[in-house]
Order: structure tokens, then C-alpha cells, then sequence
């Protein structure tokens, strides 16, 4: 675009982590050096503290709101804590643990573009299609709700009482904003006349309508994505938004990037025999994927286990066979899905004399928790 006279500086390039919108900026600088610094890349939370900072009047917040973590969430609402009603939602020995609940259910709502009122509407509906069906469970998980709902109103309160803003607000609120206002919304889409999104796969429901505002007519939107590659679901991402993109945009121009760059052949091959089983398969363009790095030093394999033990004392056996061959502990990684599946893995590695390096999630680490635990009581 910038070689055919396109303005770098109406070029907009979102991603979703700060490694990868590094990576981008790195790869333009080294392609378009005079350009690149005038080229917007960032992530979409970046993106949205843009928005929140340039429109803040409109969003009646200060100049510069402060952005709350979640120990900042769990600090206020540990303040609130006496005066909440709270019943299923309620932990005598340690009510910070509910409090991350109901902050992980509000942080979904955001991600939904679910206000406060909205989010007590549903509750409110479903319990009553709960009481009408007598289902105790359901009226359980809907009296839960509503009071995930009252929370969530006392705390969207306090936000606005100290000019604060959390990271759900980053998307939801300049979407929000750009949906009712239509001044902000065309002066944004005069300033972004070009739209590139980046993993468009890991989209969630408040980032895909920030895109659809941002892009107007979507005559200027280009993403990138395959749902096959749909691996996370952080913040609500959800692979169908890239199976849908046919249907949010009218006859969108559809390509395929058919060369790969990283991969050995084997493994190329194993990906394209696997995917059309997949889910995300359906409606998604068929593979015809080239490896651009040829066959690689040994063929891939499938190994079945029985139960979970069973895959953590096959995986250490191979990997005690390949140190047995010459290949190093510290040359041979293991990939999970989910980081409670991956901890198991590491903790059986460790049971069996295996040095790992696995972090996992800091503060569940028993040995951080203990010392946590010891700093208290000084």
C-alpha cells in the first residue's frame, strides 16, 4: 500500500500481543524504514487506550484514567466486601478467591459488551426460565449470577469514583462509544482509512465489533487468519468469528497463503491429513499448504494412551530415550493445550527425576505460596 501512494499514517495494524505487534513494527521498519513510524501497530487493548485517551471527555473520564489490574479489582473490592450481598459467592478463609470468580465473570461480561444493566437483564431471565422448569442447579448458577450482577455494578461505581479504567474496558468502552457516537466514529474512520488485522482468528465478540465500527464500510479491512489455528480463548476469542467473516462482510475478496516458512514438511503434512476432522474446518477454504523448508530429520508420530498417567509415563520414557540418544533435557520441549494439563505433565516429569522448566502460574506454585504465606505472618 505504501509503494501504490497509500498515506502510512492512515494505516492501522492490530495484533494481540506485544511480541507479535514488535515483531510487525521490526519487519516494517527493515521494509519501509522512511514509513514505518508514521504506521499505527499495536494490539487491540493499546489500540483502545488510544481511543480512551483521545475521546475521554466523551467517556467522562479524566484525562489520564487510571488502569486498574487485578490486584488493584481485588484490592476495592476487598474494600467493599462487608456491604456485599453475598451468599453462594461468600469464602470466610479467604474471600479474595470468590472476589477472582466474580472478577473473571465480570471481565467475560466486558468482553461480550455486556454493561452492568445488561448483565442483570440476562441474570434476572434466567432465573426465571430456571424457576420455571424447577431445575434447582440452574436456579443456583442464575441466583449466582445476579449476584456476580450486583458486584458488578458496585465496582463499575467505584471505577467512575476514581477515574479508573480496567483492562476489559480497553475494547469495550471505545467500542461502545463508537457505536453510539457517530462524530467519534467518523472522525476514527477517516484517521484508520486502512484496517489490517492480524490473527483475526483469536478475535473475541468486543474486539470484532471494534473492527467492524473502526473499518466503516469494511472496503479497506484486510485480516489475516485460519480457524484450524484457533488455539486460545483468551478474553472469549473464538474461532467462529473467522468462519463468520464471509457473513459479517458483504462479498469479501477471500485468498490463501499456501506457502509455509516454519515447519518441515512432515509436519506440514501431518497438519493438512488432520485438519478437515477438525471443527473449525467447517466453512474454512480447504489446505493446500507448500512446506517452504522441505522434509525435515525424522517423521512425525501419534502415540495413544489410555489414561492421563499413562501419557506422562510415555511422554518421560521418550523423553529419557531421545537424552539416551545424544539429545539434551534442555533441547526437548513439550507442548500442551491447557496450562492445568501442562502442570500436571511437569509435575509428573519432576516426580520421575526429570528436570523441567515450567513456571506455570507463578502465584499457584506451592513454594511462592508459602512464602507468601510466611511474608503475612511477619
Amino acid at each position: 500500500m505504501i509503494k501504490d501512494g497509500v498515506d502510512p499514517a492512515s494505516i492501522l495494524v492490530l495484533t494481540f500481543s506485544n511480541r507479535a505487534a514488535g515483531e510487525l513494527s521490526e519487519r516494517l521498519e527493515q521494509a519501509v524504514p522512511e514509513a514505518a513510524a508514521k504506521v499505527w501497530v499495536g494490539t487491540f487493548h493499546a489500540f483502545g487506550l488510544d481511543v480512551v485517551r483521545r475521546f475521554y471527555r466523551e467517556l467522562n473520564l479524566p484525562a489520564a484514567p487510571i488502569l486498574f489490574d487485578r490486584s488493584d479489582a481485588i484490592e476495592v473490592l476487598e474494600e467493599l466486601l462487608p456491604t456485599l450481598p453475598l451468599v453462594h459467592y461468600r469464602n470466610l478463609w479467604d474471600p479474595t478467591l470468590v472476589l477472582r470468580d466474580i472478577l473473571d465473570a465480570i471481565s467475560r461480561a466486558k468482553d461480550e459488551l455486556v454493561t452492568p444493566d445488561h448483565y442483570r437483564v440476562l441474570s434476572d431471565a434466567m432465573l426465571s426460565k430456571a424457576q420455571a422448569i424447577g431445575d434447582d442447579e440452574q436456579i443456583k448458577a442464575a441466583e449466582k449470577c445476579l449476584e456476580v450482577a450486583d458486584v458488578y455494578d458496585l465496582y463499575e461505581k467505584k471505577l467512575s469514583e476514581r477515574g479508573a479504567i480496567d483492562f476489559g474496558d480497553l475494547v469495550m468502552r471505545p467500542a461502545l462509544l463508537l457505536d453510539a457516537n457517530a462524530v467519534v466514529n467518523a472522525e476514527l474512520q477517516l484517521r484508520h482509512r486502512h484496517v489490517l488485522v492480524d490473527e483475526y482468528q483469536d478475535v473475541n465478540r468486543a474486539s470484532a465489533r471494534l473492527v467492524t465500527l473502526v473499518s466503516g464500510d469494511a472496503k479497506r479491512l484486510w485480516v489475516v487468519g485460519d480457524a484450524r489455528q484457533s488455539i486460545y480463548r483468551f478474553r472469549g476469542a473464538s474461532s467462529a468469528n473467522m468462519v463468520k467473516f464471509s457473513e459479517d462482510y458483504d462479498e469479501p475478496v477471500i485468498d490463501s497463503l499456501e506457502i509455509n516458512y516454519r515447519s518441515s514438511e512432515q509436519i506440514v503434512d501431518s497438519f493438512v491429513a488432520t485438519a478437515p476432522r477438525m471443527g473449525a474446518s467447517h466453512g474454512m477454504l480447504p489446505l493446500s499448504l507448500y512446506a517452504n523448508n522441505g522434509p525435515g530429520q525424522t517423521a512425525t508420530e501419534i502415540r495413544r494412551f489410555e489414561k492421563p498417567d499413562d501419557e506422562i509415563e510415555g511422554i518421560a520414557a521418550r523423553i529419557e530415550d531421545l537424552k539416551g540418544s545424544g539429545i539434551a533435557y534442555r533441547d526437548q520441549a513439550v507442548l500442551c493445550r491447557t496450562n492445568k494439563r501442562l502442570n500436571e505433565i511437569a509435575a509428573g516429569l519432576e516426580a520421575r527425576s526429570i528436570p523441567v522448566l515450567h513456571l506455570g502460574s507463578l502465584f499457584e506454585r506451592e513454594e511462592i505460596r508459602d512464602l507468601l504465606l510466611s511474608l503475612i505472618h511477619i
